[in-house]
Protein backbone atom coordinates (compact mmCIF):
# COMPACT_ATOMS: atom_id res chain seq x y z
CA UNK A 1 0.00 0.00 0.00
CA UNK A 2 1.62 3.74 -0.91
CA UNK A 3 0.00 5.18 2.39
CA UNK A 4 1.31 4.10 5.68
CA UNK A 5 -0.65 4.22 8.37
CA UNK A 6 1.08 4.11 12.08
CA UNK A 7 -0.60 4.35 15.81
CA UNK A 8 1.61 5.06 18.72
CA UNK A 9 0.00 7.60 21.43
CA UNK A 10 1.79 10.60 22.02
CA UNK A 11 4.49 11.35 24.88
CA UNK A 12 3.14 10.37 28.21
CA UNK A 13 -0.63 10.26 26.90
CA UNK A 14 -3.42 7.82 26.10
CA UNK A 15 -4.30 10.49 23.08
CA UNK A 16 -3.48 8.55 19.92
CA UNK A 17 -0.31 9.96 17.50
CA UNK A 18 -1.00 8.91 13.91
CA UNK A 19 1.86 8.25 11.90
CA UNK A 20 0.88 9.28 8.14
CA UNK A 21 3.70 8.23 5.33
CA UNK A 22 2.74 9.21 1.95
CA UNK A 23 4.78 7.03 -0.30
CA UNK A 24 4.74 7.19 -4.30
CA UNK A 25 2.66 5.59 -6.37
CA UNK A 26 -0.33 6.56 -4.51
CA UNK A 27 -3.56 5.01 -6.14
CA UNK A 28 -6.63 6.35 -6.43
CA UNK A 29 -7.97 3.42 -4.03
CA UNK A 30 -5.37 3.90 -1.86
CA UNK A 31 -6.54 7.34 -1.40
CA UNK A 32 -9.77 6.59 -1.04
CA UNK A 33 -8.92 3.81 1.82
CA UNK A 34 -6.83 7.01 3.73
CA UNK A 35 -9.97 8.59 3.44
CA UNK A 36 -11.71 6.18 5.04
CA UNK A 37 -9.75 5.56 7.58
CA UNK A 38 -9.38 8.73 8.65
CA UNK A 39 -13.13 8.76 8.73
CA UNK A 40 -13.07 5.92 10.99
CA UNK A 41 -10.37 8.12 13.35
CA UNK A 42 -13.00 10.79 13.71
CA UNK A 43 -16.40 8.48 14.50
CA UNK A 44 -14.12 7.16 17.71
CA UNK A 45 -15.01 10.95 18.60
CA UNK A 46 -11.29 10.88 20.76
CA UNK A 47 -8.70 12.92 20.71
CA UNK A 48 -5.79 11.97 18.31
CA UNK A 49 -2.64 13.97 17.02
CA UNK A 50 -1.47 13.73 13.49
CA UNK A 51 2.46 13.47 11.82
CA UNK A 52 2.04 13.84 7.90
CA UNK A 53 5.48 12.94 5.67
CA UNK A 54 5.41 12.44 2.01
CA UNK A 55 8.07 11.26 -0.44
CA UNK A 56 9.81 13.91 -2.84
CA UNK A 57 8.35 14.18 -5.75
CA UNK A 58 4.83 12.55 -4.51
CA UNK A 59 2.50 11.00 -7.04
CA UNK A 60 -1.08 11.52 -6.21
CA UNK A 61 -4.16 10.44 -8.41
CA UNK A 62 -5.43 12.58 -11.14
CA UNK A 63 -8.46 13.51 -8.90
CA UNK A 64 -6.95 13.45 -5.30
CA UNK A 65 -7.69 17.13 -4.43
CA UNK A 66 -11.79 17.29 -4.91
CA UNK A 67 -11.53 14.10 -3.07
CA UNK A 68 -9.50 15.98 -0.67
CA UNK A 69 -12.38 18.86 -0.60
CA UNK A 70 -14.99 17.17 -0.36
CA UNK A 71 -13.89 14.48 2.52
CA UNK A 72 -12.80 17.97 4.46
CA UNK A 73 -15.66 19.61 3.70
CA UNK A 74 -18.20 16.95 5.20
CA UNK A 75 -15.61 16.08 8.71
CA UNK A 76 -14.67 20.23 8.96
CA UNK A 77 -16.19 20.58 12.35
CA UNK A 78 -14.99 16.61 13.70
CA UNK A 79 -11.47 17.41 12.76
CA UNK A 80 -11.34 20.66 14.39
CA UNK A 81 -13.04 19.15 17.45
CA UNK A 82 -10.47 15.91 17.67
CA UNK A 83 -7.36 16.63 16.19
CA UNK A 84 -4.91 18.19 19.16
CA UNK A 85 -2.37 19.34 16.44
CA UNK A 86 -0.93 18.80 12.64
CA UNK A 87 2.65 18.61 11.72
CA UNK A 88 4.12 17.79 8.82
CA UNK A 89 7.86 16.70 7.99
CA UNK A 90 9.07 18.35 4.96
CA UNK A 91 11.82 16.88 2.72
CA UNK A 92 13.79 20.10 2.19
CA UNK A 93 14.13 23.62 3.24
CA UNK A 94 11.88 24.41 -0.26
CA UNK A 95 9.18 22.06 0.58
CA UNK A 96 9.09 23.76 4.31
CA UNK A 97 8.44 26.67 2.77
CA UNK A 98 5.69 25.40 0.91
CA UNK A 99 3.98 24.28 3.18
CA UNK A 100 4.15 26.59 6.54
CA UNK A 101 2.10 29.45 5.06
CA UNK A 102 -0.28 31.47 6.52
CA UNK A 103 -2.69 30.27 4.69
CA UNK A 104 -2.53 26.70 5.38
CA UNK A 105 -1.87 27.31 9.41
CA UNK A 106 -5.84 28.72 8.45
CA UNK A 107 -6.54 26.33 6.64
CA UNK A 108 -6.30 23.38 9.21
CA UNK A 109 -7.90 25.22 11.78
CA UNK A 110 -6.03 23.02 14.54
CA UNK A 111 -2.65 23.82 16.22
CA UNK A 112 -0.28 23.27 12.88
CA UNK A 113 3.69 23.17 12.26
CA UNK A 114 5.61 22.40 9.53
CA UNK A 115 9.47 20.43 10.88
CA UNK A 116 12.40 18.63 9.03
CA UNK A 117 12.94 15.71 10.96
CA UNK A 118 10.33 12.94 12.91
CA UNK A 119 12.70 14.11 16.28
CA UNK A 120 11.11 17.91 15.34
CA UNK A 121 7.86 16.35 14.97
CA UNK A 122 7.32 14.76 18.07
CA UNK A 123 9.32 17.76 19.94
CA UNK A 124 6.40 19.73 19.08
CA UNK A 125 4.02 17.21 19.64
CA UNK A 126 5.40 16.90 23.21
CA UNK A 127 5.06 20.82 23.58
CA UNK A 128 1.39 20.65 22.37
CA UNK A 129 0.72 17.99 25.03
CA UNK A 130 2.29 20.66 27.46
CA UNK A 131 0.27 23.13 26.84
CA UNK A 132 -2.93 21.14 27.20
Amino acid sequence: MSITTQNSFAHNTSTPLIHIDFINPITSQAFEQWLDEMTGLLTKKQPFFAMYHSQIDLVLPENYRAKEALWYKAHKAEFFQYCQGLVRIANDEAEREKLDTPALHQAWGVPYAVVMTQAQAMEWINQQVEKA
